[in-house]
């Protein structure tokens, strides 16, 4: 899936899990001046393949002795991290060391990139922030519009009101077949409460060509049933309003209502919220994480289930007295961290480790303004921060925490594991009236190596994604 990182907008986005709104892209996405910094030599060779802790700390907490991180393999692709920076495009190259400015423009949006990597797909907010679709070649040549902002209104038809003034954007990028065709889709959000949003259809131009005509999306972008293959790919688990059916794959055995929940309303650009449900690892069962009372309260509780497929009842598991928002599951699904506020009104939290059956937990840390960012790809560390100042930590599973950087690499932010001991990061603060912004690739226990500015409102990356190396499979 083509994820983006973006600095200014937070619009809450509720997604139904096991829904596809893009297909996958070997891409993922969270320019200080043109004559970029010598570059720190490759990480690649002698990358080792899971972090020790340091010898030298006493563990404040340990949730199981004997737990180890999952041994990851190395990268086999040299790294390649694609950005926009102060609204131009940017590459960076491992094996080169020094980014490339792409575009000039000064107000690109998005991009995409094509398969063959020689053609890069773009929106411009142009006036205003109307969005007009353009092409430019890698290697900086053949700037070209595309589709206008009044191409985009023409496509996307009359507006269903005249009351509110409004936007249309291109909101999806796909590459089809291979080809220099580029398929995408049109948003029209209203000026008003509860505006967004209305489709203006889904439509390809020939990047070659210029030619324009209606397209039809792969079946995974306009799908509403929410359905979830197993991994083994025998059963499917498809989500509901509120509850859970299962299937074999071959549409046979249906098993309807084998489990039920409550969903929960959007405080943010309207929407609903649906619990966790995922597959256990080895398909015999799904897990659940389910939230109960009100949604946002501090008070509230969450519960964690296994969900047999033989027709049994649900296995509850345990209950966490924190909202469902502030727990997160391990990759390999054993352990849990959540957040629990110590005090009322205040913004003073302690961080809970937990097994997913509530076999085990402890209080890992305690201290103000703890947020909780995300697992390592090994499953044993994990990776939180002082949201205030943006000083990022790793813990574990069994064993005190150590800064992830250098207070020199601090603030820090949109970091993004790309192995197991490298990451992406923004450092700076996010607020473009203080400083400069870079982004940089962390190693645990060297120096970071500078990749390129990063800079302006639409600033975000994507990098070329090897599952192994992220515990994926």
């Amino acid at each position: 899936m083509k994820t983006e990182v973006r600095l200014t907008r937070s619009i809450l986005v509720v997604l139904i899990l096991g829904s596809a709104s893009c297909t996958a892209s070997p891409f993922q996405s969270v320019a200080t001046p043109t004559v970029a910094k010598t570059p720190t030599p490759s990480a690649q060779t002698e990358t080792p393949t899971t972090i020790s802790p340091s010898p030298t700390v006493t563990p404040i907490a340990c949730l199981y002795e004997g737990a180890e991180p999952l041994v990851l393999p190395p990268r086999q692709m040299p790294l390649e991290v694609r950005f926009i920076s102060d609204g131009n495009l940017w590459v960076w190259e491992e094996e080169v060391g020094v980014a490339q400015q792409i575009s000039d423009t000064r107000d690109a949006q998005s991009f995409s990139f094509s398969s063959d990597g020689k053609v890069i797909a773009f929106t411009r907010g142009i006036q205003h922030r109307q969005i007009e679709l353009w092409s430019i070649h890698r290697d900086g040549t053949n700037l070209q519009l595309l589709i206008s902002k009044d191409q985009l209104h023409t496509l996307a038809g009359k507006p269903s009101t005249t009351e509110h003034p409004y936007l249309d954007e291109v909101v999806y990028l796909e590459w089809i077949n291979e080809t220099h065709k580029l398929g995408f889709e049109i948003s029209r959000g209203y000026q008003a409460i509860g505006g967004c949003c209305e489709s203006g259809g889904y439509w390809q131009v020939d990047v070659d060509t210029g030619e324009i005509s209606a397209w039809s999306p792969p079946p995974e972008l306009v799908e509403t049933q929410n359905a979830m293959p197993s991994p083994d790919g025998s059963q499917i688990a498809v989500i509901n309003n509120s509850s859970v059916d299962l299937i074999n794959a071959d549409g046979t055995n249906l098993r309807e209502n084998i489990f039920q929940f409550k969903t929960g309303l959007s405080i943010e650009g309207g929407g609903i919220i649906y619990p966790h449900i995922e597959w256990a690892a080895d398909s015999q069962s799904l897990l659940a994480i389910t939230f109960n009372e009100d949604l946002y309260s501090a008070e509230s509780t969450t519960t964690t289930w296994r969900i047999p497929l033989d027709g049994s009842l649900a296995q509850k598991l345990h209950t966490f007295s924190t909202p469902y928002y502030w727990i997160y599951l391990s990759p390999n699904q054993d352990y849990l961290v959540y957040k629990k506020r110590i005090q009322p009104t205040t913004n003073d939290y302690e961080l809970h480790l937990a097994a997913f059956d509530g076999a085990k937990g402890a209080i890992y840390t305690a201290m103000s303004n703890v947020e909780f960012l995300h697992w390592h790809p090994d499953s044993y560390h994990f990776v939180y921060e002082q949201w205030n100042v943006f000083r990022p930590f790793l813990g574990s599973v069994c064993g005190e925490a150590i800064p992830l950087l250098d207070n020199a690499d601090t603030p820090a932010t949109q970091i993004q594991w790309v192995d197991s001991n490298r990451f992406l990061y923004a450092k700076g603060w996010l607020e473009q009236s203080i400083g400069l912004r870079e982004l940089y690739l962390g190693q645990i226990g060297k120096p970071s190596i500078y990749i390129g500015p990063f800079g302006g409102e639409t600033a975000y990356y994507e990098f070329n994604i090897e599952t192994a190396p992220l515990g994926q499979k």
